[in-house]
């Protein structure tokens, strides 16, 4: 099986979830080797590479999608499938309403924010876990940046992102 892939993409919380995931094995079982598994991307026999690679893409893709604030760009059906900015529906009164993002839409996510803030941390861990100090501070670094925009006007903070 292949899961809900017809579902489609556009999902811009997902590749956290995979460090989140990945993060917490390692934390329970200090079983460091998964990081060097090969994994196929999409299920596509032939497209292997190991997990640290998709863990390292995840933190990525997270940094090459963010909106006029610095701020991850919320996705199709993220997070809060009902709550969805960037989106319209084509049927109304459907209980579950997404279409593709409007062209140039800039909702940004707090909540992606967070979770980029929390487990980028823990990605960065396991780079310097695994001897990549320059990727750990660069990780760090996108961290503090993504944190800084999370608050409003001093003493007004509508939340904060990560630990």
């Amino acid at each position: 099986k292949r899961g809900n892939n017809e579902v489609g993409s556009g999902f811009n919380d997902d590749p956290m979830w995979l460090v989140a995931g990945v993060a917490a094995y390692v934390r329970e079982t200090g079983d460091f080797s998964i990081l060097d598994e090969p994994v196929p991307f999409d299920n596509a026999p032939g497209s292997e590479a190991p997990l640290w690679e998709h863990l390292t893409r995840s933190f990525q893709f997270v940094l090459e999608r963010l909106g006029p604030h610095g701020l991850p760009l919320i996705g199709r059906a993220d997070w809060n499938d009902c709550l969805n900015l960037n989106c319209f529906s084509t049927t109304p009164g459907e209980s579950f309403q997404t279409t593709e993002n409007k062209a140039g839409g800039v909702a940004e996510s707090v909540f992606i924010a967070a979770q980029f803030a929390l487990y980028g941390a823990d990605y960065a861990a396991l780079a310097r876990r695994r001897g990549l100090e320059d990727v750990a501070a660069a990780a760090e670094g996108a961290v503090e940046r993504m944190r800084a925009p999370c608050w409003s006007t001093p003493g007004t903070g509508t939340g904060s992102c990560g630990r």
